[in-house]
């Protein structure tokens, strides 16, 4: 099933913003981490009886076992439902009927070992070879599907789940994948980094590079700890107790001179308003400084003085939308 978006293209990353009070060694954990992924095409007009779409994903798959990090098979699917968590036991088969839109066989390349991926199953599994993993997906789209979507001005979106395979504990996560059916504005972001905030004084900040076509454009800080609505938190694996945040994101101008910003503490806050960005090239070079932006989160300092000991982590996905 096709959901309503607003011609969105979705840039994600995911950083892992820690509180350390003492780290405390786990037997162990597996982890499943997607870092971002790149849509490489927009469909304007469908031609022909198909169209492929092709996208990279770039993940982490391991185990923590004491401090040492193992790699660890992973699989993929495609579901209609953002599917995490973790457990003993594997997630049963996908959600979704993409079969209108969507050839049922999905190409997967980038891995020596070989993967297939057909839609409402899980893919053949493979063995990452180093810490960071990137895969290519290449979708053929049905043009007949297509078709119905631009008469009802909706893009194709569904969500691209990853799991850790190989760990008595699995664990498994989701991303959202928007192709979009319609020509949209150009942006993205690029430049995002971990943030890692001491205890001492819980803030951290980094400079990213965000790119407008129009030169405006929305901002969106969906974190996986919260919904719309909600305040940012950071949590423990025990989910007993959660240190609050803020995010601060100021827009410069070519010179580094702070031209707008905003601090929000709950999710969704702002997320429509258009910011003027400056600089008309995707990495920033003809800006002073090599980048437009500074996104810093800043942790509520009291909470994270009574916090018990343990590692505190939420994931953010930013959503960059022309204007």
């Amino acid at each position: 099933m096709a959901r309503q978006a607003l011609n969105k293209i979705y840039f994600v990353f995911a950083s892992v913003l820690c509180v350390t009070s003492l780290c405390l060694p786990v037997t162990t954990q597996a982890k499943f981490e997607f870092l971002d992924y790149e849509l490489r095409k927009t469909v304007t007009i469908p031609s022909g009886n198909s169209v492929d779409i092709t996208f990279d994903v770039r993940f982490r798959s391991y185990a923590i076992e004491g401090l040492q990090k193992i790699y660890q098979r992973y699989r993929f699917a495609i579901s209609d439902d953002r599917m995490s968590g973790r457990g003993n036991t594997l997630p049963s088969q996908p959600n979704g009927n993409y079969g209108e839109y969507i050839q049922n066989t999905i190409q997967i390349s980038g891995t020596p070992q070989g993967m297939s991926l057909k839609l409402g199953r899980w893919s053949t599994q493979a063995a990452p070879d180093s810490d960071i993993t990137t895969l290519t997906f290449t979708l053929t789209l049905k043009t007949s599907g297509l078709k119905k979507l631009f008469d009802n001005k909706e893009n194709l979106e569904f969500y691209l789940v990853g799991q850790d395979t190989q760990t008595p504990e699995y664990h498994w996560l989701s991303i959202p994948v928007t192709i979009s059916l319609a020509k949209p504005g150009q942006a993205k972001i690029s430049k995002l980094e971990d943030m890692i905030l001491p205890a001492n004084n819980a803030s951290a900040t980094i400079y990213p590079c965000i790119y407008s076509s129009s030169g405006k454009a929305s901002v969106l800080f969906d974190a996986r700890n919260t919904v719309k609505g909600e305040e940012y938190y950071l949590t423990d694996s025990t989910q007993a107790y959660s240190i609050p945040y803020k995010v601060d994101i100021r827009f410069l101008n070519k010179n580094g001179k702070e031209q707008d910003s905003f601090n929000i503490a709950k999710e969704g806050e702002k997320e429509t308003e258009p910011y003027k960005i400056s600089g008309k090239e995707g990495n920033c070079l003809d800006t002073k400084f090599g980048y437009n932006s500074t996104i810093t989160i800043e942790a509520d300092q009291s909470s994270v003085n009574k916090a018990p000991s343990g590692i505190f982590s939420d994931v953010m996905t930013v959503v960059i939308t022309p204007k």
